[in-house]
């Protein structure tokens, strides 16, 4: 009756509790629990000394499947390209900050860098470098620009209007970066007004866009915040946890500590009524503490907040990466104590969300085929993190015939997911992990086409956190039956009654 069933290939297991196992698999994120020799009784092909309604359960959910039926599933997951959904807008290269893991001045050859906390006021100055003398020379002949113009973020805006008028998402982004982007607000107070002009089939924001600024917090303007609120401008300030993990890496150019600046900047930001969260990037300063400093963000500030995967870097390396995998218990523990008092984490939290939905999360990051980031200069290229080199980065804004999809950078970063990696078929989290970062793959690998090594055993660590949560509540819940609970990990994880 069931010869042509067997289990499902993408399952990944643990044992739940003594002589319980708990199973998932990526198709609609499923996850069910059996006694031990239940589950041998399955993966052994011995079907008919199971209960007949617990074999329909199985089949019904896809836990036992036909060959044929596996391979529809795998090619439903590929939903298709999503459209435009970012663009960020590099608006200054240089910083007042000399963070110790920076990506963007850390992928800039040492020669070719500088910090400074006072970049020159003009907008066209060049990359200034010094010769084989230490004089000061143009690098590029001039062509690559630390500072972004108003006019280049105009035509910038411009070009995310034509975009979204073929290829838009309902919500797209625009992310203001640097570098240090409030060093350049004539570019933002340029850009801001006409993102909230654009208008393209399907938006699903009355005003357009919604609108980001990602700052180190040393800089605070009450005139400017009030530009910010009056266009709904959302403002995510960089802090690294209390004082002692922010101020060990977060450092101004002459070494000294940069927290009670940023906390009090997003304290006035929070204050003034503007729509706040915290970026906090994950290292070997605080990963041990991470659970702490959710709690002291939540009471000192009860904003949202999002970790960071920790980035290596390509000039030098950065002493302060930590394997995902190693930072994961003190993420989901943090992430669990900001659950509970209500607040936002946001690593998992996009996570646990597309689980509950039932969806599929094609890729982790909008590089791979729905972003535009603009560099100073204007050239364009799928990845923010590679802007200090300007890797994949051609063409500028100001040309309306230059389509940066239809470059070989975009092209081939589109096509980077896991629905299309060869080394990635058959795996358990391919409906949720969508292939992490392709610059964390380049750099750590060679190449954006090789695995994440952040994110695989980040995300096996994740799928076996989310059957151990669907556990919990079952064990929790009244009766036999689970019902899944609102807006938690086990919305849309159906489970069955077990006998």
């Amino acid at each position: 009756m069931h010869v042509d069933l067997r289990a499902n290939g993408h399952l990944q297991t643990k044992t739940v509790a003594p002589g319980v196992i708990g199973a998932y698999h990526p198709f609609g994120h499923q996850v069910t629990f059996l006694p031990d020799e239940g589950w041998r009784a399955v993966t052994e092909g011995r079907l008919s000394s199971l209960p007949d309604w617990i074999v329909q359960d199985l089949a019904a959910r896809h836990f036992l499947v036909s060959e044929a039926e596996e391979a529809r599933l795998v090619k439903e997951l590929d939903t298709g390209p999503s459209g435009l959904g970012e663009l960020w807008l590099v608006v200054v290269q240089s910083c007042n900050m000399a963070c110790q893991y920076c990506v963007v001045e850390g992928n800039v050859e040492d020669l070719e860098r500088r910090k400074y906390s006072k970049p020159k006021d003009v907008f066209d100055s060049p990359l200034i470098v010094p010769d084989e003398n230490g004089e000061p020379t143009l690098k590029g002949a001039g062509t690559q620009v630390d500072m972004m113009s108003p006019e280049t973020a105009l035509a910038a805006c411009d070009l995310f209007e034509r975009q979204l008028q073929t290829a838009g998402q309902a919500t797209p982004r625009v992310t203001f970066y640097g570098g240090e982007p409030m060093l350049n607000t004539a570019a933002i107070r340029a850009a801001v007004p006409r993102l909230r002009q654009i208008r393209w089939p399907g938006m699903g924001r009355a005003d357009g866009p919604s609108l980001l600024i990602i700052t180190n917090g040393q800089i605070y303007d009450a005139e400017f915040t009030d530009f910010l609120k009056a266009h709904s401008v959302m403002v995510s300030v960089s802090l690294d946890g209390m004082k002692r993990h922010h101020d060990a890496v977060r450092v101004n150019h002459g070494g000294g500590g940069t927290f009670e600046k940023a906390a009090r900047s997003l304290e006035r930001y929070i204050a003034a009524g503007l729509s706040c969260g915290i970026c906090t990037t994950i290292g070997r300063h605080n990963v041990d503490d991470l659970p702490e400093i959710a709690d002291y963000f939540a009471e000192r500030f009860g904003v949202a907040v999002e970790f960071q995967v920790p980035f290596d870097i390509g000039c030098g390396g950065n002493d302060y990466y930590v394997p995902m995998v190693e930072a994961f218990p003190k993420a989901m523990e943090a992430y669990e104590r900001l659950r509970r008092r209500g607040l936002i984490e946001g690593l998992a939290f996009k996570r646990v969300a597309e689980m509950a939905a039932g969806g599929t999360r094609r890729t982790d990051c909008s590089a791979i085929g729905s972003q535009i980031t603009v560099s100073p200069d204007g050239a364009m290229g799928p990845c923010h993190s590679l802007v200090g080199e300007r890797i994949g980065f051609s063409g500028h804004v100001s040309d309306p015939a230059f389509d940066p999809f239809q470059t070989e950078a975009f092209r081939e970063w589109a096509g980077r997911y896991p629905l299309n990696m060869p080394d990635c078929q058959g795996c358990s989290a391919i409906g949720i992990c969508g292939g992490g970062c392709p610059y964390n793959a380049m750099i750590k690998k060679g190449s954006i086409w090789e695995k994440d090594p952040q994110q695989c055993s980040y995300m096996h660590a994740f799928v076996d956190w989310f059957i151990d949560d669907c556990w919990g509540r079952y064990q929790a819940a009244t009766g036999m039956t689970v019902q899944p609970a609102a807006a938690s990990a086990t919305d849309g994880a159906r489970q069955f009654e077990q006998a």
